[in-house]
C-alpha cells in the first residue's frame, strides 16, 4: 500500500479545541494564532474524516503517489505524525484515503470554534470514519526519525519514496505496527529489541503513562492521593458515587523517582 505521512499539531483528540485539548507543536501558524486547521482531523463528518495538512502551496504533489496528472489519488494510506515530548511519533492513520492535488473547499458541516469564531477548514484527504485510527494518547510511542534522510525533516509532507535501507525498514515496522495496534496490541514498536530503548526513553513513557491515567480520573470528578514513596495513588470517587473500596494504582515510577522517593 502507497504510504503518504502529514505532520500535525500534537492533540489529543482532534474533534476542537477545549481547555485541556489543543494544538502543540504545530509550527509558526498555531502558535501565532491558538488554533491550526487540523485540529478536527478525527472529528467524524457524515460518514468521512477530512484530514488538513499544512502543504507547500496548499499542493500535494500526488504524481509522486501515482497521481498521474489527476486532481485525485484513491486508496493511500495517510500516517499522521507530531511532536510530543519524545520527540516525533506516530499519533494515528487514515487507511484508503483519497489525497488532492489542491487543497479543497471547507464545508457548513465540518467546523470548529476558537475564542466564539467559527472556523471552517479546508482540507487535502477524506476519509471513511471505519478506515481512521486515532492512537491513545498513552500508547503514543513509535518514534519517526525525521531529521533523516528520507523522512522530510524540511516539509510537512513526506512520501517515503526513497530507496534506502532505513525508509524501507521504516515502512514494513510500520505496516506491522499498524496491523498490531488495530488489533488491539499497543506493544513497543519495536518488541524483541527493547535493549535499544535508552533509560531516559524509558522513563519519558512511563512518566506519561502515569500522568494519563492521573488525568483520567481527575476529569472525572475522583481525588487522588499521591504517595510516590510507596509507588501508591489511592482514588477516591466523587461524592455521591458509588463504590465499595477506593482504587489504588500502583504506578512504576521512573527509576530517577524512585531513587529520590527511597522506594
Amino acid at each position: 500500500m502507497t504510504i503518504l505521512m502529514c505532520n500535525a499539531a500534537w492533540m489529543k483528540y482532534y474533534e476542537g479545541i477545549t481547555d485541556s485539548d489543543y494544538p502543540i507543536n504545530g509550527g509558526s501558524f498555531p502558535a501565532a494564532n491558538g488554533y491550526g486547521h487540523e485540529v478536527i482531523n478525527f472529528q467524524r463528518n457524515g460518514q468521512f474524516v477530512y484530514g488538513y495538512v499544512q502543504a507547500r502551496n496548499s499542493t500535494i504533489n500526488i504524481d509522486r503517489i501515482g497521481g498521474n496528472g489527476r486532481s485525485y489519488v484513491d486508496n493511500i494510506l495517510v500516517v499522521w505524525r507530531a511532536r510530543s515530548s519524545l520527540g516525533s511519533v506516530i499519533t494515528g492513520w487514515y487507511r484508503n484515503a483519497r489525497v488532492y492535488r489542491e487543497e479543497q473547499q471547507g464545508n457548513v458541516n465540518r467546523h470548529f470554534t476558537y475564542r466564539g469564531e467559527e472556523y471552517r477548514p479546508g482540507y487535502s484527504i477524506r476519509a471513511r470514519a471505519t478506515d481512521a485510527f486515532l492512537i491513545p494518547v498513552q500508547h503514543r510511542f513509535f518514534h519517526v526519525p525525521v531529521n533523516h534522510e528520507g523522512f522530510g525533516a524540511m516539509t510537512f509532507v513526506s512520501f517515503l519514496d526513497k530507496d534506502i535501507d532505513e525508509v524501507n525498514e521504516f515502512k514494513v515496522s510500520l505496516m506491522d505496527y499498524i496491523s498490531r495496534v488495530e488489533n488491539g496490541d499497543f506493544s513497543s514498536p519495536i518488541k524483541g529489541r527493547r535493549g535499544l530503548i535508552d533509560t531516559e526513553t524509558k522513563e519519558k513513557i512511563e512518566t506519561n503513562a502515569i500522568e494519563a491515567a492521573i488525568e483520567f480520573y481527575i476529569q472525572r470528578g475522583y481525588d487522588l492521593q499521591t504517595r510516590e514513596s510507596e509507588n501508591v495513588v489511592t482514588v477516591q470517587p466523587p461524592l455521591g458515587a458509588w463504590a465499595s473500596r477506593p482504587p489504588k494504582l500502583r504506578p512504576r515510577w521512573p527509576r530517577s523517582q524512585e531513587k529520590a522517593g527511597g522506594g
